[in-house]
């Protein structure tokens, strides 16, 4: 399922990012890939996919739909034509395990090498008290 062979990430562009969308470095908790190129399913041009947790509280609740409590609205930050970025706050990304959300369950089961930054053990927190 994971593509180890083809994954190179320059991670010094992590604090560009960071920068450019005016997160403070000291308030992430966690960054995570995730898409095609985690898969291998990803080309030469495919852009990179991040999920980036941060510690600041989320002054925007997630607002889940009424018919079907699993869907949310979320920003997908698109910088330079190279990263689709979606950020959430420690609360939300937890209230996203807590429904199962797939793409926030399987970031917290990456192989380590598709972990940018983890300095919270979602995992851990996911298999206590959801799983």
């Amino acid at each position: 399922m994971y593509n180890s062979q083809s994954f190179t990430m320059d991670r010094s562009a992590i604090s560009l990012i960071l920068r450019e969308l005016n997160i403070n470095e000291n308030c992430v908790a966690n960054i995570y890939n995730y898409g095609s190129w985690v898969y291998g399913t990803n080309s030469p041009t495919s852009d990179r996919d991040l999920l980036i947790v941060t510690r600041s509280p989320s002054t925007t609740p997630l607002v889940f739909q009424v018919e079907f409590d699993y869907f949310h609205e979320f920003e997908l930050h698109k910088l330079w034509n190279r990263y689709d970025i979606c950020i959430h706050s420690v609360e939300n990304f937890e209230i996203l395990l807590e429904k199962n959300y797939l793409l926030a369950v399987e970031c917290t089961f990456l192989p380590a090498e598709f972990k940018i930054k983890e300095e919270i053990d979602f995992q851990k927190i996911y298999l206590e008290k959801y799983y």
